[in-house]
């Protein structure tokens, strides 16, 4: 069994140029077996504002999909900005 779980604060994450650059991350990060989940509890991207999200990726082995579920904030502009960048 492979387990490992840590907090983590004031993070950034600029994982791929066609992904979202993240600051002021903060939250609990777990690895189980071949499975991750983060689950955040602020961030930023651009002018969005993170208040909560979890993160998922269900197989680190196979890596086809990602699950992304939180509540975010910014102003419509903002948000219809930010989705155009990421096309």
């Amino acid at each position: 069994m492979f387990e490992v779980l840590f907090s983590a604060q004031q993070l950034e994450l600029n994982y791929h140029s066609n992904w979202p650059h993240l600051t002021e991350l903060a939250g609990e990060v777990l690895f189980f077996q071949d499975r991750l989940q983060v689950n955040l509890t602020q961030g930023k991207s651009d002018k969005i504002t993170i208040k909560q999200a979890e993160i998922t990726i269900p197989s680190l082995d196979k890596g086809e999909q990602v699950n992304v579920k939180g509540d975010f904030a910014a102003g419509v502009l903002d948000t219809l900005n930010f989705y155009k960048k990421r096309r």
